[in-house]
C-alpha cells in the first residue's frame, strides 16, 4: 500500500515546533540587521530633514527621481507619503504627476517652475503636448493661493502667449514671494506696449506688491521696470537680449523705479538704460539712496551693461557704509588704462569714499574670474579689521566677505597698481597674498594701516621670496607687524623665512634700525622648528608663534 500523506499527531507537533523555532530565528534576524542601523534609529524629523535636502540636491537622476528613497523601507515610505512638505516643489511636467504632488502637499507652501516655449514640430504629438501643458498650468493655477515661488521661462514670440492664459481666473497669487523669469524670442517685442506684449499672467503679478524677490534673464529693462515695488528686498537683472526695445527705457523712468525699492538688500544689475557718457554728462546730480542695500553687483557684460553706464549709475547712487560693491567682469588686460577705465576706478572710489557719507574701504578683493554662483545670499557684513585679497578661495576659507570686490574678465593677472592708485587704501589693514600676484607690489602706493600679511599655500616660492624681500625694505607699509604663513610646505617656508632674517640681519639693522620687529605665525610644526633656530638673535623678528589652525581671520 502506498503510504499516507496525512501526517500523524506526533509528527504535526514536531513540524509545528520547527516553525516556532524558525519565526524566533527570523525575527532575531531582523533585529541584529536593524539594530543600530538609521532607518529605525533615526528620529522622524531629522529624516525629514535629509529627504528634504536630498529632493532639492541637483545630482539626483531626474526631477521626480527623488521618490526612488521610499522604496528603501515601509518607514521610509511612511514618512515620504505622509510629509506635505516633501511634495511642494512642483516642476510642470506630466498631469498625473502634478496633481498627484498637489494633493500631497495639502496646504503648504508651493513652488513651481516650468518653462512656456514654442514646442517644435506640428502633428497630433505636438498638439497633444500642449494640451497637457495648458491642462497642468491650469491645474496648478487652481491652487495658486498657495504659490510661494514661481520659475517660469516665457515664449514671447507665442501670440497672446496663450499657453499661461488659460486658468489666470484663479490665478490671484496672493502668497507669491520669489519670481525667477527667463524669456526666449524677445526679438518680437518691438515697441513697449505692456497691455499687449506682457503676458497677462506678468501683469497679475507685476500688480501684487508683495514680491520680496524678483531674478530675470533676458527680459528688457522696460518689463522688469514695471516689476519692481516697495516690498522688494533681493533684484537680480540678468542680460537682457538685443531687442528693439533694448535702449528705449527713458532714464527717468529707470529711477523712478529704483526711488520706490525702499527696502531693496539685494541688488545685481546687468542692463542699463540709455545714459549720457559720463564724460559728457556735466556735474553729478542729486544721488539715489539706498539705504538698506547690502550688496550691489554690478556686471559689465552684456549689449547695455557697459563701462559708460555702469560709471554713470555708480556716480548716481549712494551706497550705506555697511555695503558690499561687486565689480564683474572687469577688463585690466590692457597696457594702460583707457578713459572708461579711469572713469569706473573713480566712481568706485567716490562711492567709498568717507567724505560721500560712506565708510573707507574694508576689504578689497581682486578676483581672477568669478568661480561661484553670481546670487549671493551667503554675503555678510564684513568685519573690522579689513583684508586685501588677491585669492578669492583663501577669501572664503578664512571666512572673509569684501567691501569691493572686482572679478576680472580675463585670466591674466590683473593690473593691481593701476587699481589701487584709484582707491582709498588707508583703512586696509590686512592683506591675502596668492599666486603670482605678489611681484606686481613693488610700486604700488604706500599702505600705512597695514599691519598684517598673510601668505597661501598656493603662493610659488619664487612669489614668496619677492614678498619678504619686498617686507624687510618696503616703504609702504610702515605699520606692519605681523607676517603670516598658512598653508606653507616646510620648503617653501623656510626659503621664504631665511629671506626675512637674511634680509634682516643685512639690512633692516643698518637702514632701518627704529623698524618694528615683526611677529612670524605658522601652522606647521616642522617650519615652526626651523623658523625658531632662525629667528634667534634676529633683530627683525620679534616672536615666532605656531597657530594650530592658522587662519586669514587677523583679529
Amino acid at each position: 500500500m502506498p503510504q499516507s500523506s496525512v501526517l500523524s499527531s506526533t509528527e504535526r507537533l514536531v513540524l509545528e515546533a520547527r516553525h516556532d523555532d524558525l519565526c524566533r530565528t527570523v525575527l532575531a534576524l531582523r533585529k541584529a540587521m536593524n539594530d543600530g542601523n538609521i532607518v529605525v534609529t533615526l528620529p522622524e524629523d531629522i529624516l525629514l530633514l535629509i529627504f528634504k535636502l536630498y529632493a532639492a540636491a541637483p545630482c539626483r537622476p531626474g526631477r521626480h527621481g527623488w521618490l526612488a528613497i521610499s522604496w528603501i523601507c515601509a518607514r521610509w515610505r511612511t514618512i515620504i507619503l505622509h510629509s506635505a512638505t516633501l511634495w511642494t516643489n512642483i516642476p510642470l511636467t506630466h498631469l498625473a504627476a502634478v496633481e498627484c504632488y498637489l494633493l500631497r502637499s495639502r496646504a503648504a507652501p508651493l513652488h513651481v517652475s516650468g518653462s512656456f516655449i514654442h514646442l517644435p514640430g506640428t502633428g497630433p504629438a505636438y498638439e497633444l503636448a500642449q494640451r497637457q501643458l495648458i491642462s497642468t498650468w491650469s491645474a496648478v493655477t487652481e491652487h495658486s493661493i498657495r504659490i510661494q515661488e514661481l520659475a517660469v521661462t516665457l515664449d514671447f514670440g507665442l501670440p497672446g502667449n496663450h499657453l499661461l492664459e488659460s486658468g489666470l481666473q484663479h490665478a490671484t497669487f496672493p502668497q507669491l514671494r520669489r519670481l525667477y523669469i527667463s524669456g526666449e524670442n524677445t526679438y518680437h517685442l518691438d515697441r513697449i506696449d505692456s497691455d499687449k506684449k506682457l503676458p497677462a499672467f506678468l501683469r497679475a503679478v507685476a500688480e501684487k506688491r508683495h514680491l520680496e524677490e524678483v531674478t530675470t534673464t533676458n527680459i528688457p529693462l522696460p518689463l522688469v521696470v514695471n516689476m519692481l515695488s516697495s516690498s522688494l528686498k533681493r533684484l537680480h537683472i540678468g542680460v537682457g537680449s538685443r531687442t528693439p526695445l533694448e535702449g528705449r527705457l527713458p532714464s527717468d523712468l529707470f529711477w523712478s523705479g529704483l526711488r520706490l525699492l525702499s527696502s531693496l538688500q539685494e541688488l545685481s544689475i546687468a542692463q542699463f538704460p540709455s545714459f549720457p557718457d559720463p564724460v559728457d554728462a556735466g556735474p553729478l546730480r542729486a544721488s539715489l539712496p539706498l539705504p538698506a542695500l547690502k550688496n550691489l553687483a554690478v556686471h559689465l557684460a552684456g549689449p547695455r551693461a557697459n563701462c559708460n553706464s555702469a560709471t554713470y549709475f555708480l556716480n548716481h547712487i549712494t551706497l550705506s557704509a555697511d555695503c558690499s560693491l561687486r565689480i564683474i567682469n572687469i577688463n585690466t588686460t590692457a597696457h594702460m588704462l583707457n578713459p572708461c577705465q579711469e572713469a569706473l576706478y573713480m566712481a568706485i572710489s567716490r562711492v567709498l569714499d568717507p567724505h560721500e557719507h560712506t565708510a573707507p574701504l574694508r576689504m578689497l578683493h581682486v578676483a581672477r574670474s568669478e568661480q561661484y554662483e553670481q546670487r549671493f545670499s551667503f554675503w555678510t557684513q564684513c568685519p573690522t579689521p579689513s583684508i586685501l585679497s588677491l585669492d578669492h578661495s583663501a577669501m572664503l576659507r578664512a571666512g572673509l566677505h569684501p567691501r569691493l570686490e572686482i572679478i576680472v574678465g580675463s585670466t591674466d593677472t590683473p593690473r593691481i597698481g593701476d587699481l589701487l592708485r584709484l582707491l582709498p587704501l588707508y583703512a586696509v589693514e590686512g592683506i591675502v597674498f596668492s599666486d603670482g600676484s605678489i611681484t606686481r607690489w613693488t610700486s604700488i602706493v604706500p599702505a600705512p594701516s597695514v599691519r598684517v600679511v598673510a601668505v597661501s599655500e598656493s603662493a610659488p616660492m619664487s612669489a614668496i621670496c619677492k614678498l619678504v624681500t619686498i617686507l624687510v625694505d618696503f616703504k609702504f607699509m610702515p605699520a606692519l607687524e605681523e607676517l603670516r604663513f598658512v598653508g606653507v610646505p616646510m620648503a617653501r617656508g623656510l626659503e621664504a623665512a631665511m629671506g626675512v632674517l637674511g634680509c634682516g640681519l643685512q639690512r633692516c639693522g643698518r637702514r632701518f634700525a627704529d623698524r618694528t620687529p615683526l611677529r612670524l605665525v605658522v601652522d606647521d610644526p616642522e617650519l615652526y622648528s626651523e623658523m625658531c633656530k632662525l629667528a634667534e638673535g634676529d633683530p627683525l623678528v620679534e616672536s615666532v608663534e605656531f597657530v594650530e589652525s592658522c587662519v586669514y581671520g587677523f583679529v
